[in-house]
C-alpha cells in the first residue's frame, strides 16, 4: 500500500526548520499585540485582551464594572464608534426577585464517580497502522519532557537501520512500513514514487519541517516536504496548552495540542467535543494530488499528454471506535477537495457522549483513511487516527428563558462527594430576553479558569465576545472552571459568583435602562458584538423629517447623521420612528437600536415623493457593498399604487432581493382605530402582505407589555424589565403576520421631547433596527437570510410553535446576531445548521 512517512527530529539537534518553529510560531496563543480579524464582508472583531491595548479617547466614559472592578478601565480603539454610557452600576451579587431557574440534577443524585485525566502518549496522533510508538512498552506521562528519552525507536523497514547510533534515532519514533507487494486480495495497481529511495513522510500536521542539509539523519534522502506546507491556523492549536519557546520541536507539535483531528467548535478545547458537535480533520490537499491514480496506474503506460494526467478523485472514510466496548460508528465517505485543506465531520445524532449515567465523558477513536478512487480501483494513500472525548453536555439542564427576567443556577457537583466531575462536564443555558443572571453556586472568581479564550483573572473588561464557540449553528460565550467544567451561554446579562458579579452586556444609562424595547429584546447583549455599520443603510419610508420654524436643522442631536433624501413634512412621526433605529444616545436622552448604521429620511406623505420613486432612489443612492433595511410606517392598500402600478411597485421590491429588508407595519385596523378593518383579524395590510411572496419582507405587528418590574441588583437606576406582554388590540393579525415587536417605546423629536411611540409603526423600526445589526455582522446575507435568522430566533409566545396572533413570535436582537457571528466566522461549521434549524 502507498505509504509516505517522515522522519521526526531529535530534541537535541538545532535543525533550522525547528528553529523557525521556535522562534516564529507562538502555537499556545496569539502574541500579545496579535489581532484575529474576521474575514472580508463581515464587520470587524478584534479578539485581544484589553489591559494590553494602547488607551485611545472614548466617545463617551464607561460604565463602572461594579465595586471590586471600579478602577479597571478596558482600552478599547475599535469601540469609538460605539455607544457608551457614563452612570455606574455597581452588582448586588444576590438578588433572587426573578424567575428562578434551578439545575433538575438536585432532585436526583446518584452515587459517587470519579474521573482521572488520562495522558495521551507522544506522537499519538500518527495511524497506528502506519507508525508504531513503542515506548518500552509501558505507558508513559506525557507531561515529562524527559520521558520521550526512554523509547526504544526501531524501523522496521530497513533493517540496517540498527547499525546506526543510539543519537541518530534519539526521538525519532518506531515506524513500520507497509509492504508495497501486489495482492490479489485488493488490486494494487498504482506506480510507486521514488520506491527505491528511504521511506517518504507524513506527519500529522500542515507545516514543513525537516532536518539541516547536514543533518546525519539516516532517512535524511529524498525527505518529503509536504505536511507542513501551510501555516497553522488557531483553531489548530489547543489554546489551553502553555508552550514554551525552547519546548518545541517537530516531534512535539503533536504532543502539545497540533493535531489532524480536533474539536471544530472553536473553544480552545481540541480534544473534547460537545455531543452533536462537529470535528474538523486536516490533509494535504498537494500531497494527495500527488499521490493520487494516473494514467499509467490503470491503464499500465502512458504517452505524452497522458503522463501526468491524474485521474479519479480522492475519499475519506471516516469511523469512530469507542476505547470500551468496541462499538464502530461509520461517520461516512467524503469526497476532498484538493484545493483545500481540511473537511468537516457532523457528529449531531451519530455518537452518543455519556459512558453511563454517572459517567457524561467517553473516548473514541477517530480513524480517518484517505484513498485514491477511480472506477473499481482503490488505493490507500494514507490512514490515520486520533482519541477525542465526546462530552455529554446535558441537555435536560439546558434553559431556556422568556422575555421576562429569569435567574439561572449552576451547581458544582465536585462538591457533593458521591457525584464526580465528569457528571457535569457540559452545560449549555440561553437566556432570552430581559435582565438575565447566571449564578456559580459554590465558584468563586478564582475558580473560573478564562471566559471567552481570555484569562478571568486578567480581564478589566467582560463584554468582550473573544473567542465564541460556534455549535449547532450558534455562537456561544464559553465560560471554563478550573474544576474542568465547560459551560456554553448566550442572552445573559450578568454572571455572579460566590465573592462577585461580572456584568457581560454592554453598558447602559439610567435613561436607557428605561426603554423596555432594548431589555426585552436584549439589545444591549447584541450590542457587544457591534451597533450598527456604513455598510447598512436604515432607510426610513416615512414622514422623513419635520420642518421646525424654531429649529434650524430641523434634526435632534441624536439623529444628526441622518442624510435628508426628500422634502420636509409637517409631521414628527418619522424622526421618532428614526430615533427608535438609529438614536445615537447623549448618555441623557435615548439609544436607538443600531446608531452606527448610516440612516436616510424620506418623506413618502404630503411635501415628500411618492413611495415607489423613494425606493428607487434609494436603491440608486446605494454603493455596490451596502445593505439597505426600509423601515416601512406605511398601511393601507393605496401604498401598492403609490407612484406605479402594482406591478411596478412589486417589481420594485422583487429587486431588492439580495441587498434589501423590508420592516413594515402590519397595520393599526383593530377596533378604535381610523380605519377600521373588519379582517384585521385574519390579515396584514397593504405592502406588508408581500411578506408571503418576497421572503425579504416582513410583517410587523405590535407588541404591548402588561407590566414592569425594576431589576434593583444594579443601582444608579434600575433596569425596566416586563412582567407580561400582550398583542396591541387594534394590531393586524393572520396567517401572513410575521412576527412582532415593541410598541409604546420610548422616541425623540426634532426638539428634543421624549415621548411614548405607539402602534405597528413603532414596532416596525424596533425590527428595522436589529435586522441592521444582524446584517452589520455578517454582509454575505441576502434580504431572505435576514428574515430567515429573525424568524426562527425569535421568542415563541401564545400557542407553541407559529400562530396567528404573534406570528413567529417577538424579536431577539442578541440570539439573531449570535447566528449572524457564526455565519460570519465559520460559515462551513455554522452552515450545518440551516437558518430555519439552528439552535437559538
Amino acid at each position: 500500500m502507498k505509504r509516505l512517512f517522515r522522519t521526526i527530529a531529535t530534541n537535541n539537534k538545532q535543525s533550522k526548520s525547528r528553529d523557525f518553529i521556535s522562534e516564529s510560531l507562538n502555537l499556545a496563543k496569539p502574541t500579545a499585540n496579535q489581532n484575529n480579524q474576521i474575514s472580508e464582508g463581515h464587520s470587524s472583531h478584534y479578539y485581544y485582551n484589553s489591559s494590553e491595548m494602547p488607551q485611545q479617547k472614548q466617545p463617551f466614559e464607561l460604565e463602572a464594572r461594579g465595586a471590586s472592578n471600579a478602577n479597571n478601565k478596558s482600552q478599547d480603539p475599535n469601540r469609538d464608534s460605539k455607544l457608551s454610557f457614563d452612570t455606574q452600576e455597581i452588582f448586588n451579587p444576590r438578588n433572587h426577585n426573578a424567575t428562578s431557574l434551578e439545575d433538575p440534577i438536585l432532585g436526583n443524585q446518584p452515587a459517587q464517580k470519579t474521573f482521572g485525566l488520562r495522558l495521551r502518549q507522544p506522537l499519538a496522533s500518527f495511524n497506528r497502522r502506519g507508525f508504531y510508538s513503542k515506548v518500552n512498552q509501558h505507558d508513559h506521562d506525557a507531561s515529562d519532557p524527559d520521558s520521550s528519552n526512554h523509547r526504544n525507536f526501531l524501523f522496521r523497514g530497513n533493517q540496517n537501520a540498527h547499525s546506526q547510533s543510539h543519537e541518530d534515532f534519539n526521538h525519532q519514533g518506531q515506524f513500520e512500513r507497509r509492504s508495497n507487494k501486489f495482492s490479489m486480495e485488493k488490486q494494487n495497481w498504482m506506480a510507486r514514487k521514488a520506491q527505491q529511495d528511504f521511506p517518504e513522510d507524513r506527519t500529522s500536521g500542515e507545516h514543513e519541517t525537516g532536518e539541516e542539509s547536514n543533518s546525519s539523519n539516516p532517512f535524511r534522502k529524498s525527505f518529503y516536504r509536504k505536511a507542513f506546507n501551510k501555516i497553522p491556523r488557531a483553531n489548530d492549536v489547543d489554546l489551553s496548552i502553555s508552550i514554551k519557546p525552547w519546548d518545541l520541536n517537530v516531534g512535539s507539535l503533536f504532543d502539545y495540542g497540533y493535531t489532524r483531528i480536533y474539536d471544530a467548535s472553536h473553544d480552545g478545547t481540541k480534544k473534547e467535543v460537545f455531543e452533536d458537535g462537529a470535528i474538523r480533520i486536516n490533509y494535504d490537499g498537494d500531497f494527495l494530488n500527488e499521490n493520487r491514480l494516473d494514467f499509467s496506474d490503470i491503464f499500465g503506460w502512458s504517452w505524452g499528454p497522458f503522463s501526468t494526467m491524474k485521474i479519479g478523485s480522492v475519499e475519506a472514510q471516516v469511523n469512530a471506535i469507542h476505547n470500551t466496548t468496541g462499538e464502530n460508528i461509520d461517520l461516512g465517505a467524503y469526497t476532498l477537495d484538493l484545493s483545500e485543506d481540511r473537511f468537516l465531520v457532523d457528529l449531531n445524532g451519530k455518537i452518543e457522549a455519556s459512558e453511563s449515567f454517572l459517567d457524561r465523558r467517553s473516548s473514541w477513536d477517530f480513524d480517518v483513511d484517505i484513498d485514491a478512487v477511480f472506477a473499481g480501483t482503490r488505493e490507500n494513500i494514507e490512514d490515520f487516527d486520533e482519541t477525542l472525548t465526546m462530552i455529554d453536555a446535558l441537555d435536560w439542564s439546558t434553559f431556556n428563558g422568556d422575555i421576562e427576567a429569569n435567574t439561572f443556577n449552576y451547581y458544582d457537583m465536585d462538591t457533593l462527594g458521591w457525584v464526580g466531575s465528569e457528571y457535569d462536564s457540559g452545560r449549555i443555558y440561553k437566556a432570552r430576553g430581559g435582565t438575565d443572571e447566571l449564578i456559580l453556586n459554590g465558584i468563586d472568581s478564582a475558580d473560573i479558569k478564562s471566559f471567552n479564550g481570555e484569562t478571568f483573572s486578567g480581564m478589566s473588561d467582560f463584554t468582550t465576545i473573544g473567542e465564541q464557540a460556534i455549535y449547532k449553528g450558534t455562537a456561544f460565550d464559553i465560560l471554563s472552571l478550573k474544576n474542568g467544567d465547560e459551560i456554553y451561554l448566550q442572552g445573559f446579562e450578568r454572571i455572579t459568583t460566590e465573592d462577585d458579579s461580572y456584568r457581560i452586556r454592554e453598558g447602559m444609562s439610567d435613561s436607557t435602562k428605561e426603554q423596555w424595547n432594548l431589555n426585552a429584546m436584549d439589545v444591549s447583549g447584541a450590542w457587544r458584538f457591534n451597533r450598527g455599520s456604513e455598510d447598512v443603510v436604515l432607510v426610513s419610508l416615512d414622514t422623513g423629517l419635520k420642518d421646525e420654524s424654531d429649529n434650524p436643522t430641523d434634526v435632534h442631536d441624536e439623529i444628526d447623521h441622518v442624510v435628508n433624501q426628500t422634502g420636509k413634512s409637517n409631521d414628527s412621526h418619522g424622526h421618532k420612528a428614526m430615533s427608535v433605529m438609529a438614536a445615537k444616545h447623549d448618555s441623557q436622552n435615548l439609544a436607538g437600536i443600531a446608531p452606527g448604521s448610516e440612516l436616510w429620511a424620506y418623506n413618502v406623505y404630503s411635501g415628500g415623493d411618492s413611495l415607489y420613486d423613494s425606493i428607487e432612489d434609494a436603491k440608486d443612492q446605494r454603493n455596490c457593498s451596502q445593505r439597505l433595511v426600509f423601515q416601512g410606517g406605511i398601511q393601507g392598500e393605496s401604498w401598492w399604487t403609490d407612484g406605479a402600478t402594482e406591478a411596478e411597485m412589486q417589481t420594485a421590491l422583487d429587486e431588492t432581493a439580495d441587498y434589501g429588508f423590508f420592516a413594515i407595519a402590519a397595520g393599526n385596523g383593530g377596533p378604535g382605530t381610523a380605519p377600521y378593518y373588519d379582517d384585521y383579524l385574519t390579515t396584514v395590510s397593504g405592502l406588508a402582505k408581500a411578506q408571503t411572496t418576497n421572503d425579504n419582507i416582513a410583517s410587523v405587528g405590535a407588541l404591548q407589555f402588561t407590566g414592569t418590574e425594576e431589576i434593583d441588583a444594579i443601582t444608579g437606576g434600575s433596569i425596566t424589565n416586563v412582567t407580561g406582554t400582550q398583542l396591541a388590540g387594534y394590531s393586524n393579525r393572520g396567517d401572513n403576520l410575521t412576527l412582532v415587536a415593541p410598541t409604546n417605546s420610548k422616541a425623540i423629536d426634532a426638539n428634543g421631547t421624549i415621548s411614548t411611540f405607539g402602534g405597528t409603526s413603532c414596532a416596525n423600526p424596533n425590527v428595522a433596527g436589529v435586522a441592521a445589526l444582524v446584517w452589520s455582522e455578517n454582509t454575505e446575507l441576502d434580504g431572505g437570510d435576514v428574515r430567515e435568522i429573525l424568524t426562527t430566533s425569535a421568542m415563541d409566545l401564545g400557542d407553541p410553535g407559529r400562530d396567528n396572533t404573534y406570528g413567529a413570535g417577538t424579536i431577539n436582537a442578541e440570539s439573531a446576531v449570535r447566528r449572524s457571528h457564526a455565519l460570519s466566522v465559520d460559515n462551513e461549521l455554522a452552515s450545518l445548521y440551516s437558518n430555519t434549524d439552528f439552535l437559538a
